[in-house]
């Protein structure tokens, strides 16, 4: 099943033809603006020559699935690690004192999580693409301080 696609058309006639074709065989909608697509919303501003993509309440939806709505926002999404002055290379230790091995369960809730955001990032804000690829390179240990529940509300 296609739920969306977009065709570029040099001829009325062609298009119709194809139109249809497609009707006869499928329960078809035509948007001739082209402002849906796969759930996202297209803007063109053709004078500014600009394209914008969003996924309005994707994020609110994300926070329901896995039960964080109400969740608080934090001040920043990704937690500070000082640098080691003078050091070739920054190292940094995920294994903490206060780690503790996750379950099965929180480990693909969290994979749940980092998946939903990382198609969000990748295709409407990339800004948030570090803070997402940090959470998601925390395998099999967190510490308290950054558990499941923790980690989606520091994200913007």
């Amino acid at each position: 099943m296609v739920d969306d696609f977009g065709i570029k058309y040099s001829s009325w006639a062609g298009t119709d033809h194809l139109i249809a074709t497609l009707q006869a065989l499928y329960p078809l909608k035509v948007d001739w603006s082209g402002s849906q697509y796969h759930g996202m919303t297209i803007t063109r501003d053709r004078l500014a020559r600009t394209l914008s993509l969003s996924l309005p309440e994707y994020i609110a939806k994300v926070l329901q699935r896995f039960k964080r709505a109400g969740s608080k926002h934090a001040a920043s999404s990704r937690l500070y690690v000082s640098p080691v002055y003078g050091a070739r290379v920054q190292y940094v230790n995920d294994q903490t004192p206060d780690a503790c091995p996750l379950a099965a369960a929180e480990i693909t809730e969290i994979q749940g999580i980092v998946g939903s955001l990382l198609y969000y990032a990748r295709a409407i804000y990339p800004t948030m693409l570090p803070a997402v690829t940090a959470i998601d390179f925390v395998p099999h240990y967190i510490p308290p301080s950054r558990s499941p529940s923790r980690i989606l509300c520091r994200l913007p």
